[in-house]
C-alpha cells in the first residue's frame, strides 16, 4: 500500500473484510450509493431490497416497502429519460416491466388503489418524457426539481436508513464462542479460515494502517478479557 492512501485512511477490501462483518460491509456500500445519490446503480440496490424483503417483509411496513423499492426504480427510469441517448422505450422498458412486475406480485388485499393510481399516473408520466420532447424539457426544468429533488432523495435515505438498522438488527454479529461453535461443527469452514494464515498481507496490510492512525493495544487488556475466548 502506498504512503498516500495510509495518510488518508484507505483500506483495499481484503483487508477491510478483516476487521468489518461482512453485512456492515455491504450495508456501507449500500447506504454510500443512496447518500451520494449515485443513481446508475439504484437498479442492482433495488434488486437487493426486493430480494431481501420478499424473504422478511417485516423489515418495512407495506408502504415504506414499496415506496423504497418503486422510489428507487422510479429514479432509474427518470434519469433514463432525462439523457437523449437512453430516452427510447427499448432502454426503459425492462424498467417499467419490473415495476408492473413487482405491484401484480402484491397481495391484492394490501395492494391499494392508491399504490396502483400512483403507479399508472408514473407510467403514463414516462411514456410522455419519452413521447414528447418539449414536454420533457418542462418537466426537468420545472417539475423534476420540485418533485423528484432534495425532498424525494431524503425520503429514500431515511427509508434506506431504516431498512439497513433493521436488517443489522436481525442479523447481529455472532460473539467469537458462538462463531468457534460454529466452526467446530464444519471441518471444511474451519479449514478455510486456517488457510488464511497462509496469505497474512492484508492482515500486516490492516495493523500497519491502525499503527500507523495512533492505534494502540489497551494496557491490561488481555487478563481483563481473557474470559471472553472460549476453552
Amino acid at each position: 500500500m502506498s504512503k498516500m492512501s495510509m495518510d488518508h485512511g484507505f483500506l483495499p477490501l481484503s483487508s477491510l473484510r478483516l476487521i468489518v462483518p461482512p453485512l456492515q460491509l455491504v450495508s456501507a456500500a449500500l447506504w454510500g450509493i443512496v447518500k451520494q445519490g449515485a443513481v446508475m446503480y439504484y437498479g442492482l440496490l433495488e434488486e437487493f431490497v426486493s430480494t431481501v424483503l420478499e424473504t422478511v417483509p417485516e423489515l418495512l411496513t407495506y408502504t415504506e416497502r414499496v415506496q423504497l423499492v418503486m422510489g428507487l426504480r422510479a429514479k432509474v427510469v427518470l434519469e433514463l429519460c432525462r439523457n437523449d441517448g437512453f430516452a427510447s422505450p427499448q432502454a426503459i422498458q425492462p424498467h417499467l416491466s419490473r415495476i408492473n412486475a413487482y405491484i401484480m406480485n402484491q397481495d391484492k388485499e394490501t395492494c391499494s388503489s392508491e399504490v396502483k393510481a400512483s403507479v399508472a399516473n408514473f407510467l403514463e408520466l414516462v411514456h410522455t418524457l419519452v413521447d414528447d420532447q418539449c414536454q420533457r424539457d418542462i418537466f426537468y426544468q420545472k417539475t423534476f426539481p420540485t418533485v423528484f429533488g432534495p425532498k424525494y432523495d431524503s425520503a429514500l435515505q431515511a427509508l434506506m436508513r431504516k431498512f439497513l438498522f433493521n436488517l443489522q438488527n436481525l442479523l447481529p454479529v455472532p460473539n467469537l464462542e458462538q462463531t468457534s461453535l460454529w466452526l467446530s461443527l464444519s471441518p471444511s469452514v474451519l479449514k478455510e479460515c486456517v488457510d488464511f494464515m497462509n496469505q497474512p498481507e492484508s492482515l500486516h496490510t490492516l495493523i500497519r494502517h491502525h499503527k500507523h492512525h495512533g492505534h494502540k493495544v489497551p494496557q491490561g487488556s488481555t487478563r481483563r478479557n481473557f474470559h471472553a475466548i472460549p476453552d
